[in-house]
């Protein structure tokens, strides 16, 4: 560590492992270093002999397994008015295919090199911004016969103009925008016993959206103590053109799940190969309780979609949304008192005439290193073979964290699927904590996953004892 630098880099090696007959390691680095002021390199590497290394020396009670080991090289330029940074990255992989054999999605293409700038500039309520970036993909984990969705090498070309014109007033806000998504690739598909074939695609296609809001305040007792109330509505259009995009590759776009959050966005998908095809409104109403210090204590919003065309998914073989209403989205959030809080969201289908999906906690945290949470969620869409009848999810959680004495603190978490009606998993901890010493004892069970079996238990019992005054190389 420096005035102008920090890194970290971990190495553990074994020599001639008597289980493996091979030699084992992993290798953990993270630098970043401000060279001049804005000029920034950095990296962030990870690597691994195998992919039970781990699981093998962990240094962490619960460990989970590790699909792929990212690897990352960067450099960054950061002015006032613009940016650019180029990346280089490559993925290790321990599990690159499903059990059906399809290739696994998250970090699949290596990136070498992704040069991206970014420029913006305001003037007279107008804002422009300019995004272009330029990737070369590389896939070395791919079936041999590769498709046009999954190329075995690709170049991409991405530019995306936006031009807003924001107007502001005490009490409302509107921003039209109208932005271009420009891209164009060189893809190239390796066949079995076959020369490779190239392909190129290009696409033009203007988005237009207008965001508006207004904002009321009122003052109510809450309590007996004044609290400012608002209320919110929120309306955002756009207006996107339908264009055939479905030989084009899949380097890094996936869908966005449908929540608030992301109810105002132009794109339903993420990454820049998909654009989807758009006529919607979304509203939005807001209300919120603001105190004295005008901290927001708690939040209630509902929202939904109103769709004027129907489009058909770009990633997926399937109808997307039809003419009509999108499902009802509601959400609240906040602390009743100071160490009572609460975090409530859910999607309600007015055609189905049922909730399709819902994520309840409570949290009481009355103190330093004691909480209890209480959660609840559901989902429809999860289809349970082993359950008659079930086309849904229901699971019900229970944890806590409490001082037992003055060394010894507890952790439980207790998890309850309804439609197995069956304990899914349970963890009970005690810790030890002495002045240079903590030893701790975890006991876990977990429900194995089985179409055929559904209360088989997994069942573990760990201990671990570490010397703080040496290192800490564990999270608490």
């Amino acid at each position: 560590m420096g005035h102008n630098y920090i890194g970290q880099t971990k190495f553990e090696f074994l020599s001639d492992d008597r289980l493996t007959k091979n030699n084992r390691y992993a290798l953990q680095s993270i630098y970043t270093q401000e060279l001049r002021p804005g000029l920034f390199i950095g990296w962030d590497i990870n690597s691994a002999s195998d992919k039970s290394y781990f699981n093998d020396f962990s240094h962490s009670i619960i460990q989970h397994p590790r699909k792929f080991l990212n690897q990352e090289f960067n450099i960054k330029y950061n002015q006032p008015s613009w940016k650019a940074s180029i990346l280089a990255s490559h993925s290790q992989f321990f599990k690159e295919f499903s059990s059906q054999r399809n290739p696994n999605l998250n970090w699949l293409y290596d990136r070498l090199p992704q040069a991206t700038i970014t420029t913006s500039s305001s003037t007279h309520g107008f804002n422009l911004v300019i995004d272009a970036q330029y990737t070369h993909f590389k896939n070395n984990h791919s079936p041999e016969n590769s498709s046009s969705f999954f190329p075995s090498l690709g170049d991409r070309i991405y530019i995306n103009p936006q031009l807003s014109y924001h107007v502001n007033g005490s009490s409302y806000f509107i921003t039209p925008k109208i932005q271009v998504n420009a891209s164009h690739y060189d893809t190239v598909l390796k066949k079995p016993r076959q020369l490779n074939h190239s392909h190129s695609y290009s696409r033009i296609i203007p988005t237009f959206s207008l965001d508006s809001g207004l904002i009321f305040k009122h003052v109510i007792k809450y309590f007996d103590s004044p609290i400012t109330q608002t209320i919110e509505p929120r309306l955002f259009y756009v207006r996107t053109p339908y264009f055939d995009q479905r030989q084009y590759p899949l380097f890094d776009s996936g869908t966005i799940e449908f929540n608030l959050p992301h109810i105002f966005t132009e794109n339903l998908y993420s990454g820049h190969d998909r654009i989807s095809e758009e006529n919607q409104l979304a509203a939005v109403i807001t209300s919120r309780l603001i105190k004295k210090s005008r901290e927001e204590f708690l939040r209630f919003s509902i929202g939904q979609k109103i769709y004027f065309a129907q489009h058909c998914s770009l990633i997926k073989d399937t109808t997307g949304n039809a003419i009509g209403y999108s499902d009802l989205l509601l959400s609240e959030s906040g602390y009743i008192t100071q160490a009572l809080s609460i975090n409530n969201t859910a999607q309600y289908s007015q055609r189905k005439n049922q909730w399709m999906h819902a994520h309840s906690t409570i949290r009481w945290r009355p103190g330093l290193k004691k909480f209890i949470n209480l959660s609840y969620q559901l989902d429809r869409d999860e289809f349970i073979p082993v359950v008659k009848n079930s086309k849904y999810t229901k699971r019900f959680s229970l944890s806590a964290q409490w001082p037992l004495s003055h060394r010894w603190y507890g952790v439980t978490h207790i998890g309850y699927s309804w439609p197995k009606k069956a304990v899914r998993d349970i963890l009970i901890g005690l810790e030890y904590k002495a002045d240079c010493w903590t030893f701790r004892v975890v006991g876990k069970s977990t429900m194995v996953k089985s179409l055929t079996h559904t209360k088989d238990l997994n069942k573990s019992i760990s201990m671990q004892f570490e010397l703080n005054g040496l290192s800490s190389i564990i999270s608490n």
